[in-house]
């Protein structure tokens, strides 16, 4: 969480930056802050959470919890982004 509490507001001034000078909103950099924010602390609860799980089902979460983690953080994340971009920006 604080990873993303660090890395989304800096990337997010460069995004609006940027985005203002290719004439573009601005809101652009704050949809991309609180996407990266909210898909970091989904990454860290389902890392944890997904071991856990597997663990206590009786699997070795070596080997498959990297498959699921990586899943639900690229659905969400995705979700999360083109959500709120779909509610703020059009």
């Amino acid at each position: 969480m604080t990873a993303g509490a660090a890395n989304g507001p800096i990337t997010g001034v460069l995004v609006a930056a940027i985005a203002t000078v290719f004439d573009q909103s601005p809101l652009l950099g704050v949809v991309l802050r609180v996407s990266m924010v909210l898909t970091l602390v989904i990454a860290g609860f389902f890392g944890t959470t997904i071991p856990l799980v597997l663990d206590r089902v009786g699997k070795d979460p070596a080997t498959s919890a990297n498959i699921l983690i990586t899943t639900a953080t690229d659905v969400l994340g995705f979700f999360v982004f083109l959500g709120l971009a779909k509610l703020v920006l059009v």
